[in-house]
Parts: structure tokens; C-alpha cells; sequence
């Protein structure tokens, strides 16, 4: 049986995620082109999707707000959150951005291409990792397994009232 990311050691996970976005094609990692797809739009043009990948390790607090009657919303916060934000600003597209918490749980930092120094801190950029990381997705959650009673309070309104018709197929 396959463990959980929810189970699975700190460490191993930044060293899985680290790996995962350092295995991607070296055009994609350079501060040059990197394009991930180019996608037309009829009467809009064409349109270049570029990604920037952040990662901080650390404690995330999460929090279900809201009014179970009307919507719940998951919010997350602390400073892992912050440091991921700060990361992601420091990015350009194609690159990889990890805190420095994130360089000390991997262990090495032979991977690190140079050091981006910020007043709240320390931020690799990623060149690549010498290990290869396993995928290790959440098992598909089955049908049915959640009831029209414990997705209600996570929708919007208008999204309840136009699945209610048909909630087996939503």
C-alpha cells in the first residue's frame, strides 16, 4: 500500500518535490525559453504558457472558514506560505526557487545554481539533483464517496442550486 504525502517524512517530501520540478527538461529550467505550451484562442491569438515553480518547507496552518449553511473556504497560512510567496516573486520563468529550510532538509546543495539573498532571507536557485524522485500520487477518490450532504457547505450557491438537479453526475 502506497503511504500518503500526509504520511510520509518532511524531508522526504521536499526531497521528492525538489527532485520532481528538477527533472524538468533543461529548456524549461533556463531563464531563456520557457515555454511549456503555446495555445491559439479564436479571436484572441496566440498565447505562450510559461510556469515558475516556489517551494518552502515548514508548518502551514490550516483553517476552515465561513458558514456551513452558505460556503466553507480552506484557508492556509504562516510563514512557510510567506517564504513560498517571496520564493515565487524571486523566480523568473522556467526556474526553480527554494527557501533555505528546503536546501537543508535535502541534505546537499550541490544542486544549488547560485544564492538569491532577500531581507527576510535565503533562496536557492535550483540547477538540478542527482537523485531521481518516485511519483507517488493520492489513490482517485471513488464515486460516491462523498455525499450531497458533505459537499454542500464547499460550494457556492449557484454552483449547489445548478448541480442539485443532478448531483449523481457532478
Amino acid at each position: 500500500m502506497q503511504k500518503r504525502n500526509s504520511e510520509i517524512p518532511a524531508s522526504a517530501r521536499a526531497r521528492r518535490l525538489a527532485g520532481h520540478c528538477a527533472r524538468l527538461p533543461a529548456p524549461w529550467r533556463s531563464t531563456g525559453d520557457a515555454a511549456i505550451a503555446t495555445i491559439q484562442i479564436p479571436g484572441q491569438g496566440e498565447f505562450t504558457l510559461q510556469v515558475k515553480v516556489a517551494v518552502a518547507s515548514g508548518t502551514v496552518r490550516r483553517f476552515v472558514v465561513g458558514n456551513p449553511e452558505h460556503q466553507l473556504i480552506d484557508v492556509a497560512a504562516g510563514d512557510t506560505l510567506l517564504r513560498m510567496a517571496e520564493a515565487e516573486k524571486l523566480a523568473a520563468k522556467g526556474q526553480v526557487v527554494v527557501d533555505e529550510r528546503t536546501v537543508q532538509i535535502l541534505g546537499e546543495n550541490q544542486f544549488v545554481d547560485h544564492w538569491l539573498e532577500t531581507t527576510s532571507g535565503r533562496f536557492a536557485l535550483i540547477q538540478s539533483l542527482e537523485q531521481n524522485a518516485s511519483l507517488t500520487p493520492w489513490p482517485p477518490l471513488a464515486t460516491g464517496a462523498l455525499s450531497e450532504e458533505q459537499l454542500r457547505p464547499w460550494l457556492l450557491q449557484q454552483c449547489t442550486n445548478d448541480c442539485a438537479r443532478d448531483w449523481a453526475n457532478f
